[in-house]
């Protein structure tokens, strides 16, 4: 089912390796990269993790992490998505408002105090005290995560809610030393406004429009995948191993900081 022209990206994507390549001697190399997702209730994340499996297997789009819904979230806990030997995607539950409280959980996450695996939810900021008892989970260190935050391109309400996401994406930049990666789903159905200008106000350059693939609501079936959704899936995918690249080579120490300038 491989598009020629999509087949050596896909290659090099599944043959990237993080301990390999150009960096300092004893400086810090990753085992693994996790491309961590965020975003309101039913905007896709579980289908863009959908997208990214078929694309990268090269097989018809399969609901393997579901698909979710506007009116609710199907995803309660984080959950592990093979790509490739050293590149993972997770799934996570989904936000109502970017409240404060939701938007705390989320930095709990990118600063390594939630295990792959486990149910989470909104506890609210009394969870910081008991976050700050405990210990990171055991990954964290030798993982580089890669915030992704998906939004659905048919939704009306972005701009209202601009400044309650960017604590989000300043949590992000802080904890992975990136500015997260924006996927607008449904890209066909943006009203009249300019989505691309709205993320990179809030210093998020990295701004993709996808037309996703998905299961059609009536029928079940799935939509047939072609050559330019396939090649802007893996752009997304090479664009978070650009970012990695960059945070890995900015580390001059062995360990993985805490937090980035």
């Amino acid at each position: 089912m491989a598009f020629n022209s999509n087949q050596k990206l896909r290659e090099e994507f599944l043959n990237y390796n993080p301990q390999s390549g150009g960096m300092r001697t004893n400086s810090y190399r990753p085992f693994k990269l996790s491309i961590r997702l965020f975003g309101r209730m039913g905007h896709g994340k579980s289908t863009f993790i959908n997208n990214c499996l078929c694309v990268v297997k090269d097989t018809e789009y399969r609901t393997e992490a579901g698909e979710g819904d506007p009116q609710g979230s199907f995803t309660v806990e984080l959950k592990r998505y093979r790509l490739s030997d050293y590149v993972e995607i997770v799934d996570n539950i989904g936000a109502k408002s970017y409240s404060s409280n939701e938007c705390y959980e989320f930095r709990a996450q990118l600063d390594g105090y939630r295990k792959v695996g486990e149910q989470v939810g909104f506890g609210g900021w009394g969870s910081y005290f008991w976050d700050c008892m405990t210990s990171r989970n055991s990954d964290w260190q030798n993982t580089i995560y890669i915030p992704v935050i998906v939004y659905r391109g048919d939704f009306p309400s972005f701009e209202k809610e601009k400044q309650m996401i960017k604590p989000l994406i300043d949590s992000a930049r802080k904890f992975t030393g990136m500015w997260p990666i924006i996927v607008v789903t449904h890209a066909t159905e943006i009203g009249n406004f300019n989505v691309k200008a709205i993320f990179q106000s809030l210093h998020c350059p990295d701004v993709f429009l996808l037309n996703n693939y998905y299961c059609k609501d009536d029928q079940k079936v799935p939509v047939e995948r072609n050559e330019e959704t396939d090649e802007m899936i893996l752009m997304i995918l090479f664009q978070c191993l650009k970012r990695a690249k960059e945070v890995i080579e900015s580390v001059t120490t062995e360990y993985k900081p805490a937090k980035f300038n």
